[in-house]
C-alpha cells in the first residue's frame, strides 16, 4: 500500500470468514513493528462506540486536573451488553496505552493529568456473547486546563460619592484554559477594619457596579475601601487580582 494511503479497500476476501488485521510501515532503513490488530468479519460490520465527548472537570490537590469522558455504545448492539477499553496517547502522535478495561456505562473519569498537555482518546466495545470486538471509536482529543490566571488591571471608572456607589473595570487574564470556556468572576469587597467578604459572583463580565455598603454595613466615608476579582473556569478558581484601594473623602460639613 503506498505511503501516501490513509485508508485501503480489500476486497479478496470470503464472506463470514473472520480476519485479523494490522500494519506495518515501510522505509528505506527497513519495516517497522506491526500496530494493534483489528479483528473483523467479511461481509459484516461491528460499529465502534460512537459520539466520545471529552470535558474538562476540577480536580483537587490529590487527584489533579482531569476530564469526563462520555460516549454511546455500539449502535448495532441489541441485547448485547459491552464492556469498553480505553486507549489515551500524550499529544497527537505519541503511544496508545490502555488507561481502562473492563468499563461499563456511558461515562468515566479520566485524573490526574497534566495542564496545558493535549491528550487524545479512543476505545473499543467488548460484547458480552464472546464476538469480536467493535471498531476502534473516533478520537477525541482535548487540553487538559489549570486554573485560570489572575484578572488585571483592575481600576475604578466612575464614584459617586454622594450615593455611595461605585464602578470598576477589569482585564480577563492572560490564560482562561479552554478557548471556548466561559469565564466568570468573583468580586469582593473589604470595608475598613472588616473582612473580605463576596459583594458579586460569577458574572461573564469585566465591569461591574454596586453600592459602596458592604453586605449591610453601613458606608463610611472618610475610609480606605478594598475590592479584589478572581476568574473561575471549568477547572476551578484562580487567585485574586492585585487589590484595588478606593479612598471616600469625608462629606464637606454646611457652611456655618
Amino acid at each position: 500500500v503506498p505511503g501516501s494511503y490513509v485508508s485501503f479497500n480489500w476486497t479478496q476476501f470470503t464472506l463470514g470468514e473472520s480476519y485479523y488485521i494490522r500494519l506495518k510501515a515501510v522505509n528505506q532503513v527497513g519495516t517497522s513493528g506491526a500496530s494493534e490488530y483489528i479483528l473483523a468479519v467479511a461481509g459484516q460490520s461491528i460499529e465502534a462506540p460512537s459520539n466520545l465527548l471529552l470535558q474538562a472537570i476540577s480536580g483537587d490537590s490529590n487527584n489533579g486536573t482531569g476530564f469526563g469522558l462520555s460516549w454511546n455504545p455500539p449502535a448495532a448492539a441489541g441485547n448485547l451488553t459491552y464492556t469498553f477499553t480505553v486507549y489515551m496517547m500524550t499529544g497527537n502522535s505519541g503511544v496508545w496505552r490502555t488507561i481502562a478495561e473492563g468499563q461499563t456505562g456511558k461515562r468515566m473519569v479520566i485524573d490526574k493529568l497534566t495542564p496545558g498537555q493535549t491528550y487524545s482518546v479512543r476505545m473499543r466495545g467488548f460484547p458480552s456473547d464472546g464476538s469480536p470486538p467493535s471498531l476502534y471509536s473516533e478520537i477525541a482529543s482535548a487540553v487538559a486546563i489549570d486554573f485560570p490566571g489572575a484578572p488585571a488591571q483592575l481600576t475604578t471608572s466612575q464614584i459617586d460619592v454622594t450615593n455611595g456607589v461605585i464602578s470598576m473595570n477589569w482585564q480577563a487574564p492572560s490564560y482562561t484554559g479552554f478557548v471556548s470556556d466561559t469565564i466568570t468572576y468573583n468580586l469582593q469587597a473589604q470595608q475598613p477594619d472588616m473582612v473580605w467578604v463576596n459583594i458579586m459572583a460569577l458574572t461573564t463580565s469585566t465591569s461591574a457596579t454596586f453600592t459602596t455598603d458592604v453586605k449591610g454595613q453601613p458606608f463610611l466615608f472618610g475610609g480606605v475601601y478594598k475590592y479584589r476579582v478572581q476568574a473561575v473556569n471549568a477547572r476551578g478558581t484562580g487567585p485574586f487580582s492585585a487589590v484595588l484601594s478606593a479612598f471616600f473623602a469625608q462629606r464637606p460639613l454646611p457652611p456655618p
